[in-house]
Order: structure tokens, then sequence, then C-alpha cells
């Protein structure tokens, strides 16, 4: 094999397409990230360059899509100027090669055999610091038409293959926002919407049991409730309170929400049940089965409209949400010990329970309408209870459900749980507190205090030992500052 004339010429060739490599193998990131690392701390670093084309918004992360090659400005795999990064770092390798060539031929003995590339060096456009481009010596035998014309042939084909890859890439890619279970909200609310209207939501009828009144039965259904709650994904769970929220917002005289906010509140809620395994949702619907009288549904129904259809589209709904439902439970969760809070509340349950032990847990009283106040009025009270919950910490509200669910084991006949799991659950509702502004939570406690009678807090403390009732109320206040200064 002869070697070329023009050994720096050749080795510079080869450089150019090492270098032209090594550059396009960048993964998308631009070129001044790749350098950062060789850089010394002085080094300056150049402004941020705007794109040619606006910047794509952030997409949600789908597992279950392929990820396609990036074809344009700001994509993936894109150097930010509409061009894919390969090409664009292939060019740059070949244009630092072509300053390696250039600095090469200068420096190359005076007395070298000249190459008929050195004679191109007056051509028209050729100027320096690059001279005469040809770095990989396409030009050696001094045929400078025919390549042009190559150039020309190859740049117009790859000016129209790029835009096509880009539009089939496109047009063979699958939905970025698919949203199965918001597609099926929307069906629900055409389903159901004429119903809520249909339904008078200022009765106190919902306030009464289902059925026989038992306590224990009811406490096992909301244990249940519970539990789901505390094994859903505390993202959606922030997400259907923020819905609910903003739903009461939209809620008119006769207490229907807007169709958008109902669609909305619809889908966030089969995201939360979608969270949780199917056995855990149908623990709560046969538990609230299991103490629902079966005359219940009939007279619901009766006086309302569009009820059928409202229950067929309920029940296409939670196909949906069935066919995207988790397998499995998420991780658990820990409320902290041996802080200031774990202390105080010990402090509190030591002192409170007594006081505990002293209420009629299976009273129904608790399911009594509170008197004077309407159900617009409580509606604003739970809307502020629901803001605070929205904004607690999902670890903390997580450890305050499971704290709940284990104290319900322990429970007597007369609805007291033990000191311990009492103790726990004041400890993970301290944390729980701690984690919202006090802001929200005083906009609780003045949402209720403004709704309740004076005559409320008398009648219940008529119905306990007032010495255990002072002592309770002290110690609370004390664990109420602890909570405040954490």
């Amino acid at each position: 094999m002869q070697l070329p004339q023009d050994r720096h010429q050749s080795c510079f060739g080869f450089a150019a397409v090492f270098i032209a490599v090594a550059c396009s193998v960048g993964y998308g990131s631009p070129v001044q990230e790749q350098a950062m690392p060789f850089l010394p701390p002085s080094a300056p670093v150049a402004p941020p360059q705007p794109p040619i084309a606006p910047p794509m918004q952030p997409q949600p992360y789908q597992p279950h899509l392929p990820i396609a090659p990036g074809v344009g400005a700001n994509s993936a795999s894109s150097s930010g100027y509409g061009l894919p990064g390969v090409l664009t770092y292939s060019a740059a390798g070949l244009l630092i090669g072509a300053f390696l060539r250039r600095a090469i031929s200068r420096s190359a003995p005076a007395n070298r055999k000249v190459s008929s590339v050195s004679l191109l060096e007056n051509e028209l456009g050729v100027q320096d610091p690059v001279g005469f481009w040809d770095p990989l010596g396409l030009a050696a035998d001094g045929d400078v038409e025919a390549r042009r014309a190559t150039e020309i042939k190859n740049g117009r084909a790859l000016g129209s293959a790029v835009p096509a890859a880009a539009v089939a890439a496109g047009a063979f890619a699958p939905a970025a926002f698919a949203d199965a279970i918001g597609d099926a909200a929307k069906k629900l609310g055409d389903a159901s919407y004429p119903f809520a209207k249909s339904v008078d939501w200022n009765s106190a009828l919902y306030q009464q049991a289902p059925g026989a009144f038992k306590p224990g039965e009811a406490l096992k259904a909301i244990d249940k409730m519970i539990v789901m709650g505390a094994q859903a994904d505390p993202k959606l769970l922030k997400a259907a309170a923020e819905a609910h929220h903003k739903a009461i917002g939209s809620v008119s005289g006769n207490g229907v929400t807007s169709r958008a906010d109902w669609d909305a509140v619809n889908a966030a809620l089969g995201r939360v049940f979608a969270s949780v395994p199917e056995s855990t949702v149908m623990d709560v619907y046969n538990a609230v089965s299991a103490i629902t009288d079966s005359g219940v549904p009939a007279y619901l129904k009766a006086g309302t409209s569009g009820a059928d259809q409202a229950y067929a589209g309920i029940l296409d709904f939670a196909n949906v949400v069935k066919a995207n439902q988790a397998s499995s439970a998420g991780p658990g969760a820990s409320v902290p010990s041996g802080d200031a809070i774990s202390a105080a509340a010990k402090k509190l349950s030591d002192a409170s329970y007594p006081f505990l032990k002293g209420i009629d847990w299976n009273s129904d009283l608790y399911i009594k309408p509170l008197p004077g106040v309407t159900a617009q009025k409580a509606l604003k009270a739970i809307d502020k209870t629901i803001v605070m919950g929205a904004a607690m910490d999902g670890n903390a509200l997580k450890a305050g459900a499971e704290a709940h669910h284990k104290a319900f084991g322990s429970i007597d006949g007369s609805g007291v749980t033990s000191a311990s799991d009492y103790e726990a659950i004041n400890n993970a509702i301290g944390h729980m507190v701690k984690s919202v502004p006090t802001s929200k939570v005083m906009d609780v406690f003045n949402a209720w205090a403004g709704i309740i009678s004076p005559s409320v807090p008398n009648k219940l403390f008529a119905s306990v030992n007032p010495l255990d009732a002072n002592a309770a109320a002290k110690a609370f206040y004390e664990f109420k500052d602890v909570v405040k200064a954490s």
C-alpha cells in the first residue's frame, strides 16, 4: 500500500475523524457542560444562548412510552439549535480538525513536497484561520468542482431528511398526554352531573346512620377507609384535596359545584383509588355495605332524576380505574420519636387519658347536627380543614393514618383505645400539625369556633368529670405551645 505523500495531512484526516466521533458521543448535552469537569474553578462560563425555537414544555415521565430520538430545538438529544446533537458535535469536531490541519500545515518543513490541496489555498472564499477547509483530504486529487457538487447534493438530501424524520417520529409516537382516568371522569360527568343537580345537598339526611346505629360496626368501616387513605399516593391525596377545595369555591346555593369541578373531583378520586390495590378499595365497599340498610339506595333514589344513568356511569368509571390500578400498596411511614413533640405527646396523654376514659364514645350524640349550623356554613369550615390537610407533609399524614388504624385494634367495648396507642396518635397528630403554617391551623380553629354555639362545649363538659376535663385542657394548651414552637 502506498502511503499519502503528505504524512501530516494523513495524520490530520485521522485526527479529524477521531475527534468528530468522540464529540458526537454527547448524549445531547451542551459542549460547555461536557467540558465543565476539565475547566479550572476560575474559568469563565459563557452565558447560555437563547434557542432559535421556543423551548418545549416539560413532559411527565411515562415509563410505558418508548424513547424516540429527539429532533429539533431543545429536544432530549438536540444541541438546542435545531439540529440533532450528533450532527452538531460532529461538525464541531471537524471544525477543530480543520484548525489542527491548518496548524500542522504551517508548522511542516518548508521543503516538503507541495500537494494539490496547497495549490487551492487561493480559491475564492478561502480565508484564515481555517484556510482551504478539507479535513478529510477528499480534495487531494484536485477535483474540487466534483466535490462541491457532491456536497450540494448531500446537503439538500440531509435538509429534506431531517424534517421528514421529525414528522415520521411524531406520527408514529404514542400520545404523550394519555389520561384514561381523566377521560373516563368526563364521561362519568356526562352521565352523573344531571343526577348531582337533582340531589338536595342541603339536607341533614346525610348525618344520620345509614341503618341501625352500631358504633362498633361503623368504626370498622371507618378503619377500612383510613387504611385506604394510608396506602394512597400522598401526592394524589393532596391533588384530590385541592380539587375538593376548588370545587367548594364553585358550589351554588343548592350545594352543587360546577360541571368542570365535578369532573376534576371525580378524576382526582379515581387516581387516588387507582394508587391502592383493588382489595383495599373492596374492603371499604364491603365494610360500608355491611352497615347500610338494604332500603337506603331506593330511598335516596326517590325524588331525584338520572340515578340509573349515573349508576351506569360509575360502573364504567370503576372499570377504567380498575384497569389502571396498582397491584400493591406503597411503603409505610414513620413518626419521629425522641423530639420535643414526642415528649409533649406523652405528657398530654398521661394527663388526659382519664378524661378520655370518662367519655361515652358509644353515644349517638356525635352524629347529631350542630345547633344552628346550616350545610353552607359547615361546608366553609370543612373547606378550611381540607386546605390544612392538603398542606400537610405526606409522610406525616400517612403516619397519622397508620397510628389511628393501629389504635382501632386496641379499642375496648367502651370505645377507648390503649394508653400507648393514644399517645402514638397524639404524637402523630402533633407532627402533622407541625408540618403546616400556623395560619392554616388558626383558619381551621376560627372557622369551627365561628359556627359552634357555646352550648355545645357546655353540654359536653357537663357529661364528664370536670377535674379530668380541666387537667386535659391544661395539658392540651401546653402541647399546643410545644408544637407551635417546633
